[in-house]
């Protein structure tokens, strides 16, 4: 029982502004929501990274004060963990407080000086209300001790009670003055209903990966759910989807080894659930919504037949998942179907090169903005010849070379070049790609060419009727040894 002394500072009108304020437990009358907004999220930046914690914290609800109003103990009073993570919990050893609450008026109150009797219920210590930054750097900012138990030269306190609700009040010599706890303290609760809870015992309900939007776990990939308790003496399985995690559902207390649980090919967003219960058969449930990653889109295209005999086609096929719709550029055009075993005719093709291109797009352009991309080459056995001298012009005397290279040739044959050994024999060689050359003489003889003007031609026949003819025109005059003969010889001309 706690011995309360109305004459220490404590004001009478507490329970007229009490009732006045009603059920207004995340507004006060001078701060906008936006206002407050921007406050909590500029003092979070400030504050040190033990604020972080949430709806794992033990302690939920709310407190009052007539002086600065509302306390909320854990972002989950206003579902806001997503945007501002904060609470106040008790240590796995079941003494140590630690974490931060929020008053709209003054900001953030640091609970780390705190600690919990796990006997008595007693929560006990020095905590600190800081307003303005952290740190108190700003001329209006302040810290101010809030006491959360004594025994002179007034009794009071805060105690958690069986059923888990704190009672008794905190005594703030700053700014703050008493805050109450539970509603029962000036029995208010049929007209304002607010209380303070502790969860009877340490519970702890994680995962390796997926906890958070930026942190999601990989279509397909695994996830490892992890719990610890200390005091609970049994837990119970929910939830979980298709992932069997409820059957069998009965799990290990989490203690003195914690629990865990591994499931793999994810692949969508799943919410385990967790309940465990102590020796009092008091429970306690935790909620872990895992995040999935969205499939990225997986594209592969080929063809049946990537060298094809002239004027005839081969069929694309491709595979388009997770994928939201295509596009065809190349030697093909317009919007193409999505989803497995897609297929079209390329037509009948008659270029050398075939290039076939399909840009996609993802079902999820937010999480893979950018498009897929892939292209085919189909190549056409088209005949094709390079045919042609060595040297356009050979001095007296000199060799004469012609070269050669077809594709996809049948047949090549020589013909022009009359008094030289070209045509003999016509038949020229014709495998692809292959190099050819051949030093040509005059008729009969190994003797270069030495006057006239020669027109070799090769023609060369494909599939299909193709056929390509080249000549290559070559002049060759004489090219005296010394210049001084020049026109003293009636010869030389």
């Amino acid at each position: 029982m706690f011995i309360f002394n109305t004459n220490r500072v404590f004001p009478y009108y507490f329970v007229a502004t009490f009732l006045k304020n009603g059920y207004n437990r995340i507004m006060t009358a001078h701060i906008s929501f936006w206002f407050r907004l921007v406050t909590i999220m500029g003092l979070l930046l400030l504050a040190p990274l033990s604020l972080f914690a949430g709806e794992d914290d033990r302690f939920k609800g709310w407190a009052w004060s007539p002086n600065i109003g509302w306390i909320s103990f854990n972002c989950s009073n206003t579902d806001s963990c997503d945007t501002v993570d904060y609470g106040v919990t008790i240590a796995v050893n079941n003494i140590d407080v630690s974490g931060w609450a929020w008053s709209d008026n003054v900001g953030w109150i640091d609970f780390s000086n705190a600690s919990f009797n796990s006997a008595t219920g007693i929560v006990s210590g020095t905590v600190s209300a800081i307003a303005g930054t952290v740190g108190n750097t700003e001329p209006d900012g302040w810290t101010g001790d809030i006491i959360l138990y004594d025994t002179a030269p007034v009794a009071y306190g805060v105690d958690v009670q069986l059923d888990n609700e704190a009672l008794g009040y905190a005594w703030g010599d700053v700014v703050v003055g008493w805050i109450s706890f539970n509603c029962e303290n000036q029995n208010t609760c049929g007209t304002v209903d607010y209380q303070v809870y502790v969860e009877p015992f340490y519970f702890n309900f994680s995962a390796d990966v997926g906890e958070t939007e930026d942190d999601k776990v990989t279509y397909n990939g695994s996830v490892t759910l992890t719990w610890t308790t200390n005091g609970a003496t049994s837990c119970t399985a929910s939830g979980g989807g298709a992932t069997g995690w409820a059957s069998p559902s009965g799990k290990s207390a989490g203690e003195p080894a914690p629990g865990s649980n591994t499931f793999s090919s994810m692949t969508t967003d799943t919410t385990f659930s967790l309940t465990c219960e102590d020796s009092l058969g008091r429970t306690v449930t935790r909620d872990l919504p895992i995040y999935v990653a969205p499939p990225a889109p997986s594209l592969t295209f080929y063809a049946d037949d990537f060298n094809v005999p002239f004027n005839t086609s081969t069929i694309l096929r491709w595979d388009a998942l997770y994928i939201d719709s295509c596009t065809a550029t190349g030697e093909w055009s317009g919007s193409k179907p999505v989803g497995a075993g897609r297929s079209a005719s390329t037509g009948n093709l008659t270029g050398l090169e075939n290039y076939f291109n399909l840009t996609c797009t993802s079902i999820d352009t937010s999480a893979y903005p950018d498009p897929v991309f892939q292209q085919v080459l189909v190549n056409v056995e088209k005949l094709t010849l390079d045919f042609g001298l060595d040297s356009n012009n050979q001095p007296f005397a000199d060799p004469t070379v012609l070269q050669w290279t077809s594709t996809f040739a049948n047949d090549c044959t020589a013909s022009g070049g009359p008094g030289t050994t070209w045509t003999a024999p016509s038949s020229k060689g014709v495998v692809t790609d292959q190099a050819y050359t051949e030093t040509v003489y005059k008729a009969g003889t190994t003797d270069p060419l030495d006057t006239g003007s020669y027109t070799f031609t090769m023609t060369c026949n494909g599939t299909d009727s193709q056929q390509i003819v080249t000549s290559a025109t070559l002049k060759v005059g004489r090219n005296p040894n010394f210049s001084e003969e020049i026109g003293n010889n009636p010869d030389n001309q």
